[in-house]
């Protein structure tokens, strides 16, 4: 079993030690991190309702939660200005 970890995390080889954090730790925690930042954006910034992919919301002032212009209660007025 530790040596499958050994493997995965690419210090197996006996490269030197720089070129095995370069080539197995550091690619593998940075793809992880952009794997679960862009899920942690869509899953905070689309749109409230089930189903609803929208990632283009507003916050509603009747609960406060990302709201795209469909199920907006305001409906249409999101994204235009509070002057028009």
């Amino acid at each position: 079993m530790l040596n499958w970890l050994y493997t995965w995390l690419g210090l197996s080889n006996a490269s030197g030690a720089q070129y095995l954090a370069w080539s197995g730790v550091i690619p593998a925690l940075c793809g992880f991190t952009f794997i679960f930042g862009a899920f942690h954006y869509i899953r905070n910034k689309n749109c409230h309702v089930k189903g609803c992919w929208s990632l283009h919301t507003a916050p509603d002032p009747k609960h406060g939660w990302n709201a795209c212009k469909n199920h907006h209660s305001l409906g249409h007025m999101v994204g235009r200005s509070h002057h028009e």
